[in-house]
């Protein structure tokens, strides 16, 4: 299983600086989430701290506990969590997914993957999965979490209008 994250879902780091989601460091030096600063994407987000000891997010540990406690995937045998840059082009994502999953199936000698998206991740991964008709192939199943199919701004506007595309 491979699960790509949504829009913000990926810690991002500055060399040794962790960048996102670190709402200080966010507010503070916002120039460096201008994109395309390059900055590296290690790992999923677990938890956003808004206020230190009074309010936090738990963003993907839920899911991933779940997947390990609740269905016995193990991290790193038949789990994986594919982090990214979310600020960059969706079909250079895709194309990274892409590779990872070569990646992933080459090193355990396994044909078939089951992919996992949320949100944005959904578009990367439509977009990978239109690019690399290879990888597509060997895809068993995919399962997309509140994809955005129509755009994110058709959300918005019926979020805060009501109103309905014409």
């Amino acid at each position: 299983v491979i699960f790509v994250p949504g829009i913000m879902g990926s810690e991002l780091w500055n060399g040794d600086q962790l960048v996102w989601p670190n709402i200080r460091t966010f507010l503070a030096k916002g120039d460096v989430m201008k994109y395309p600063h390059p900055l590296d994407a290690r790992g999923l987000v677990n938890q956003i701290v808004v206020v230190p000891g009074l309010f936090k997010a738990d963003v993907y540990r839920r899911l991933g506990d779940y997947l390990v406690d609740g269905l016995g995937y193990l991290r790193g045998r038949d789990l994986y969590e594919f982090a990214y840059d979310w600020r960059q082009d969706n079909r250079a994502s895709g194309r990274a997914v892409a590779a990872r999953i070569g990646e992933i199936l080459q090193e355990h000698g396994a044909q078939k993957y089951i992919l996992v998206s949320h949100s944005m991740g959904g578009l990367v991964t439509r977009a990978m999965l239109m690019q690399d008709g290879g990888i597509a192939a060997k895809a068993m199943g995919v399962v997309h979490i509140a994809q955005p199919a129509l755009g994110a701004a058709v959300f918005y506007r019926r979020m805060f209008t009501g109103g309905r595309a014409g």
